[in-house]
């Protein structure tokens, strides 16, 4: 929601509270970061979810949040910096990339021993499924294949909304496994995995996208699978953390054939080393020392 309509019944009762505030920091030099999480009203989806004159009274109310961050904030931080190209005009010395933190989990997921040519390969996606989240070229190309097993971790609704895209008759086969935990069944589910999976088909909002779950993947330790034209697919490719490809069959099916229990290994230590520096509380040094300095 823009920040005047933010009450509980969404009336701009006070829609100048907040930057009266800013107004008052900035005037008494206490530094302002903002954290500005998403930009959904900038695209056609947003048009969707309301009816034409809430849309349109919203979207005047996300501009003036920017005109007021652009004049009263010290840093605003974005997910990416890619997402500063939809925001309109800012003084580059503002605007900052302040991805998601990981949270480090100690703990022996794939013991050395495993790691041999022959031995199966498990593949694990923890999201959505949907139009957003469309994972059906892995999903074919694993389904069956007795070298590998997909499990997809995501929620009950959203199967049983796209199951159809994946499945005929809900028939699922033996080697996949779709389950719908929470809490500390899914660090089950990364201890018997080897490689986490981003590998879904790009859309016009991926591109500057962070996902959650990247980090996640990240703080358990786990190499990843990504798209090209994708954020995630960036940033595992410039870190070398997993692999990044093309969202085509041939390309999925050359890594397929190629990937062994020796590169993941090495991908893991990458992760690891990547993982000590990406922590929660390394976000929050950076912002400290952003606003001190």
């Amino acid at each position: 929601m823009p920040t005047a309509l933010t009450d509980p019944h969404h009336l701009p009762f006070n829609p100048f509270l907040d930057f009266k505030f800013f107004k008052f920091c900035k005037n008494k030099n206490i530094p302002i970061g903002l954290f500005y999480r998403d930009i959904y009203w900038i695209f056609p989806v947003y048009n969707k979810k309301i009816n034409i004159l809430k849309t349109e009274i919203s979207k005047l109310f996300y501009r003036y949040d920017l005109y007021s961050y652009a004049k009263l904030l010290n840093k605003l931080y974005l997910p990416s910096r890619l997402m500063g190209n939809y925001i309109g005009k800012f003084p580059d010395i503002i605007i900052d990339e302040l991805p998601p933190g990981c949270d480090l989990l100690d703990f022996k997921d794939i013991e050395d021993d495993k790691y041999k040519n022959d031995d199966i390969i498990n593949f694990l996606y923890i999201g959505g499924i949907g139009v957003e989240y469309q994972l059906q070229i892995i999903y074919n190309l694993l389904a069956n294949n007795p070298k590998f097993t997909l499990t997809i971790c995501t929620r009950k609704n959203d199967w049983e909304e796209n199951h159809s895209e994946y499945t005929k008759n809900n028939n699922i086969p033996s080697n996949v496994s779709i389950v719908h935990f929470s809490g500390e069944e899914i660090k089950k589910l990364y201890k018997k995995s080897d490689i986490a999976v981003l590998f879904v088909k790009p859309h016009s909002c991926w591109n500057f996208s962070v996902p959650f779950k990247l980090f996640e993947y990240i703080g358990y330790n786990k190499p990843v699978l990504a798209s090209e034209g994708t954020y995630a697919g960036s940033y595992v490719s410039n870190n070398d953390i997993g692999w990044t490809i093309r969202y085509d069959e041939e390309s999925l099916k050359k890594y397929l054939e190629n990937i062994t229990h020796k590169e993941i290994k090495q991908k893991k230590n990458n992760v690891a080393e990547l993982a000590s520096k990406s922590r929660w509380v390394d976000r929050v040094k950076k912002v400290i020392n952003d606003l001190m300095n």
